[in-house]
């Protein structure tokens, strides 16, 4: 049973040792030495000490389960400890130091012999003193609560027993070091308690928990002066979301796939985690157009989660696999098991729609697409853009809305180069550090 009280522990060891020195017969009742749980400097003459000097958590006790469910759980889960003393003796001032010394000796050797003859104490745990009587070690307010201390004499090296004293105000003394173990700290009484399982049953699944092993899309570019469209493979994917209405047909560059296991165990749905939710966000299926197969899933990226749902913006996120399996128990009712994939994350990117270069002879350049909202950069090349919220000077661009931004564009690079009338240079939109599809634009 667990208690709150540590002196409990220490007033057991002290009575126990007691009571061990009152019924040997080494002892008078008028020399029989005294028993502390005093620290060793402040020990008086003619005793012996038992100090408690250290306590850690034992490794073998941590995170037990809490029969309730209340939280936060660690405090109502009893918590074991080790506890470390220390055993000393102190002589009479008065006696010479042969006398003493071996005093002291005395007392620890029997101290040592009935901690080694009781190396558990319990409530069974009794000592006969020197009268016939039994003496019950421990005190009362342990009786009867089925605890139980196990005491063990620690390997202390002789050379380091040293460090157990300060050196000037403790002299180096006889001493033996023991653990005693395990000690359950109380925890907080709980205040609800887990539901009685009224049917149980072993349910084992060939297939198992799904997995996702990576993910992928295909972007596609035509690079200025050339008339075939290069296709690029991004892994992990880095993908736009789609305009709604999806247009007809829709491009690759939409499309992300989700490659793994165990996707077609159940009814499969698909989970987002992105740091703006506090909790995983689940897609519509339908909204994104899911395609499922063993090892695959394939889903279009949406604007939103759903229709008029949760807003997808530019970013990095993490996708899970959500599987439901319908399992028969033995009574002929169903039961649904959830198991989650591992994350596997990914980027949304900005879209760019449209680039429209209006007036050749200003440099200013409007960018229709979506997903402008958050952190974002623009760069003409290698030339960053400052942001304003007026009107853009050359070198300034300013978000006039999640679906436009508007640059007025620099007159050289960051070297100082005058911009060559005609050249093509590439624009480069970042939201949230993610980066969009490659564009470019003509320097007017």
């Amino acid at each position: 049973m667990a208690l709150l009280d540590l002196s409990l522990v220490s007033d057991t060891l002290k009575r126990f040792i007691d009571f061990y020195f009152h019924a040997s017969n080494e002892w008078t009742a008028s020399d029989r030495p005294a028993v502390s749980v005093k620290p060793p400097d402040l020990l008086e003459a003619n005793s012996l000490g038992i100090y408690l000097y250290h306590i850690s958590e034992d490794n073998y006790h941590k995170n037990l389960p809490s029969m309730g469910s209340d939280i936060p759980q660690v405090r109502f889960v009893p918590m074991g400890l080790n506890l470390y003393y220390q055993l000393t003796a102190k002589c009479t001032i008065s006696e010479t130091e042969d006398t003493g010394t071996l005093k002291e000796q005395k007392m620890i050797g029997l101290a040592v012999k009935a901690l080694h003859d009781y190396p558990t104490i319990d409530d069974s745990s009794v000592i006969i003193d020197n009268t016939g009587t039994e003496q019950r070690i421990f005190p009362s307010d342990l009786q009867g609560t089925d605890n139980r201390f196990r005491i063990v004499l620690q390997p202390i090296a002789y050379n380091e027993a040293v460090s157990y004293w300060t050196a000037g105000n403790s002299p180096q003394r006889l001493a033996a070091y023991y653990q005693v173990s395990v000690v359950i700290l109380e925890p907080e009484e709980i205040q609800s308690r887990s539901g009685r399982v009224l049917t149980y049953g072993v349910q084992t699944f060939v297939e198992g928990a799904p997995r996702i092993d990576s993910c992928k899309n295909t972007l596609s570019f035509t690079i200025p002066g050339e008339a075939e469209t290069n296709e690029v493979e991004l892994r992990p994917a880095q993908a736009p979301p789609s305009p709604t209405p999806l247009p007809d047909p829709l491009p690759i560059d939409h499309k992300i796939s989700f490659m793994g296991t165990g996707f077609k165990a159940g009814s499969t749905t698909l989970l987002l985690i992105n740091e703006r939710w506090d909790d995983p966000e689940e897609v519509d299926s339908s909204w994104w157009q899911i395609a499922i197969t063993k090892d695959s899933l394939n889903v279009v990226i949406r604007e939103t989660l759903s229709a008029g749902g949760t807003v997808i913006l530019p970013g990095i996120y993490a996708a899970l696999a959500k599987v439901i399996k319908q399992i028969n128990l033995p009574d002929g009712t169903g039961r649904n098991i959830e198991h989650l994939s591992n994350q596997c994350p990914f980027a949304i990117s900005p879209r760019i729609d449209g680039i429209d270069q209006g007036d050749p002879v200003t440099g200013t350049v409007a960018v229709t697409g979506y997903g402008f909202s958050g952190d974002v950069s623009v760069y003409i090349s290698d030339r960053k853009l400052e942001l304003v919220t007026g009107i853009p000077n050359a070198g300034e661009f300013n978000i006039d809305s999640v679906a436009q931004l508007i640059a007025e564009l620099p007159t050289t690079d960051l070297q100082g180069n005058v911009y060559t009338p005609g050249v093509s240079l590439p624009i480069r939109i970042f939201v949230n550090g993610v980066e969009s599809p490659p564009n470019w634009i003509i320097y007017p």
